[in-house]
């Protein structure tokens, strides 16, 4: 009785510790975040894309103007 008693916090404390490893080495192994900023203006397409759909069974054609 006294095994199981002393037996099972050690058991829960190895487990941890195995796991903390565990998620220490994905972390470590990990790629690392890059962020990206850019200064200056936005400037956009001027293309404007015209949508018409006809028929019973619907074709949708995508013009660009």
């Amino acid at each position: 009785m006294c095994a199981i008693v002393l037996g099972a916090p050690t058991v829960l404390v190895l487990a941890l510790s195995r796991l903390v490893r565990r998620v220490k080495g994905t972390v470590e192994a990990a790629p690392p975040t890059h962020h990206h900023h850019y200064n200056g203006d936005v400037v956009q397409d001027s293309r404007s894309i015209t949508t018409m759909t006809r028929g019973v069974i619907a074709n949708t054609r995508n013009q660009t103007r």
